[in-house]
């Protein structure tokens, strides 16, 4: 079985949403699927910045999925998106 790299957009509900409090639920919602190899924030508008998170994990059916409904399920996160999927 193979590694697949991937990268997540999270969008935070607003630019009030403290962001390394964000990071420690990332790292907490994925505790069991992964850990993020790297979480940079990149700023969007308004004051509003995004969340990268890069993965590796193995390549199994589904994998993107449950960690997408993951994020998502985040108290603070307006949307979750994988925006690159490698295969490694």
């Amino acid at each position: 079985m193979g590694k697949v790299a991937v990268e997540f957009v999270v969008m935070p509900k607003g630019v009030e949403i403290d962001m390394t409090k964000l990071r420690a639920r990332v790292e907490s919602a994925l505790a069991e699927i992964a850990k993020p190899q790297r979480m940079e924030e990149k700023p969007i508008a308004f004051g509003l910045r995004a969340l990268h998170v890069h993965l590796i994990v193995n390549d199994e059916g589904g994998i993107v999925d449950r960690i997408e409904k993951a994020l998502r399920n985040i108290d603070d996160v307006e949307s979750a998106e994988a925006v690159s999927v490698t295969l490694i």
